[in-house]
């Protein structure tokens, strides 16, 4: 019997400007870093919740949640700048990270406009 390579988790990242919930629904998120934070004798941070991070390997999930200071750069999405206004450094609404393949959805929020744009994750040496 041989086995098969294991595959890396599927990661989706969501943006909500007013704050996450826990999945419970009894309380608003707090950043992940704050148990670290904790450890080292830190305080904890203060900052909105505004990103969480969906990990995905086949039937186990798990949630984290951040502020934006505290994102991790490997999982930050783009910005892009609305091709419909001025509006400079919107702020991805969903994200989809396929194998070799990531994918932004945006909304401007001065004029409304919708767009997507896909990156190819091999020209940056981040596929899988």
């Amino acid at each position: 019997m041989t086995s098969s390579p294991r595959r890396k988790p599927t990661v989706n990242v969501h943006y909500r400007a007013d704050g996450w919930t826990l999945p419970d629904y009894s309380d608003l998120a707090s950043c992940t870093p704050n148990y670290h934070r904790g450890l080292n004798g830190e305080p904890a941070c203060t900052g909105t919740v505004v990103w969480k991070v969906v990990e995905e390997q086949g039937l186990v999930q798990t949630f984290r949640f951040y502020c934006d200071a505290d994102l991790p750069a490997q999982v930050r999405p783009q910005v892009d700048n609305c091709p419909n206004c001025p509006r400079r450094c919107v702020q991805p609404v969903a994200e989809y990270r396929g194998e070799v393949e990531v994918s932004h959805l945006y909304r401007c929020p001065g004029c409304g406009e919708t767009w997507s744009t896909n990156r190819d994750l091999r020209a940056y040496g981040e596929a899988a």
